[in-house]
This record gives C-alpha cells, structure tokens and sequence, in this order.
C-alpha cells in the first residue's frame, strides 16, 4: 500500500513536470506540433494562446488555418468555419 502511494505520488509529480508554453512563439510552436500527432484539443487550445501574443504574419496565417483544421477534426464544426 505505501508502495503504491509513492509510486502514485512520483507519476503525479512527473506528470506535472511538463513544461508549459509561456511566450505566444512557444504555444505556436507546441501547437501546430499537438496537431501534427493528432492532439486537436491541445492544438486548438496553444493555438487560441498563440493568436493573442505576437507572431509574425505567417505565423498567423498558419495558426489560423491549422486551428480551424483543428475545430474541424475535433468536430466543432461551428468554430471550424
């Protein structure tokens, strides 16, 4: 039993340890990557992060087309369009 718990524990902390996009380059970036493996709601969600910050206007174009592919494939049709 107190085994298990500090084994829940660790995963827990490791789980937690995962960095968090801050700067609207980092969450672009992360972004379009969840969306390269097929992750449309953490796509979606570092994409809208990424729109408010300061990207270049290519960046926008992108994140743009690749969070309505996002919407789209997480069927929020609604958004997509």
């Amino acid at each position: 039993m107190k085994r298990s718990a500090i084994l829940l524990a660790l995963l827990l902390l490791a789980a937690s340890c995962e960095k968090v996009p801050r700067t609207a380059q980092e969450q672009y970036r992360a972004g379009v990557e969840a969306a390269a493996k097929g992750d449309w709601g953490r796509s979606a969600y570092l994409l809208k992060k990424a729109l408010q910050g300061n990207l270049t206007p290519k960046q926008q174009e992108i994140a743009t087309i690749t969070l309505a592919n996002a919407y789209f494939n997480d069927k929020d049709f609604e958004n997509a369009a």
